[in-house]
């Protein structure tokens, strides 16, 4: 008799354990697959794979470097195809013409190669397309990928020099020197008292700049360089990260950088010690503390 119960019970058992694990694994199963008709989620993930990888591919013979420090415009609108580029190995930039760009028939895609893979990364700036179309260079030029970061908050950036024919770079620089003179162009010759022409250009502006730097107090020039320093520290989107601080005004750091001068430092001690500058914008706007 209690032989007959105790088989009893074991069979019970038995069936009851079966059940669970096959409701468990029905219940993983439609967790794991989508349902149907859906489709699978595209969403990125909340937290990426950080990265940071220098490149210094050859130079093309018969080349030389003609921009320095190129980044890519609108790179934060191509978030999937820039991020999947980044995981990529082996990889590369390639130019691409878009004449038929409804807002821009300069247009130029910046494009990252993985293998046979192609991701179409964002385009050259507006100002240096032209200047590489208007000089007759679009087929010549090329890109040259030099770092590539990714942050663990999905922050990217990838920079690039240009080069192109030795026997072209003269011409390509002097499109530049005949444009209107850039705004720090200016604020130089403004912060030393000199003259600022009406439709001055950039070659002319160097040129006296040049003059006036080979002239002046060494260390009112120095003064200048650290001052824009800070300016450059402050406008880069890596630097703040790392200084943890949000965008600031320009109203802010010229408010924080009078505190600090009206209290005898100078921009050079300052350029060298920007935790300081960082905690007298926080003094002034305390919520451009970053958290995260």
């Amino acid at each position: 008799m209690y032989l007959i119960l105790l088989t009893a019970a074991v069979v019970v058992i038995f069936f009851v354990l079966s059940a669970g694990r096959r409701s468990a694994k029905t219940d993983s199963a439609k967790r794991a697959s989508p349902a149907a008709g859906s489709k699978r989620s595209t969403a990125l993930p909340a937290r990426f794979c950080p990265v940071t990888k220098s490149f210094d591919h050859p130079i093309p013979d018969g080349h030389q470097i003609f921009v320095q420090h190129g980044t890519i415009a609108g790179e934060q609108h191509r978030k999937e195809a820039v991020l999947a580029f980044t995981q990529a190995g082996h990889q590369a930039l390639a130019l691409e013409r878009e004449p038929d760009n409804p807002h821009d028939p300069n247009a130029i895609r910046l494009i990252g190669k993985s293998g046979t893979e192609s991701f179409f990364l964002g385009y050259v700036p507006k100002d240096l397309a032209k200047q590489i179309v208007t000089t007759g260079l679009a087929d010549e030029v090329k890109p040259r990928l030099r770092r590539i970061y990714v942050a663990e908050n999905g922050y990217t950036d990838i920079q690039f020099q240009l080069t192109g024919p030795k026997a072209s770079k003269k011409a390509f620089d002097a499109y530049e020197l005949d444009l209107p003179a850039e705004s720090q162009q200016k604020n130089y010759l403004k912060h030393f008292g000199l003259p600022v022409a009406k439709g001055l250009t950039v070659g002319a502006a160097q040129t006296t700049i040049d003059q006036h730097r080979a002239a002046a107090d060494p260390t009112e020039v120095a003064e200048w360089d650290a001052l824009n320093e800070i300016l450059d520290e402050f406008d880069d989107r890596d630097t703040r990260e790392v200084l943890g601080v949000k965008k600031v005004s320009k109203a802010v750091l010229e408010q924080a950088l009078a505190t600090l001068t009206a209290s005898g430092k100078t921009y050079r001690h300052l350029a060298d010690n920007m935790d300081e500058v960082v905690d007298a914008v926080l003094r002034i706007d305390p919520k451009l503390e970053r958290r995260d």
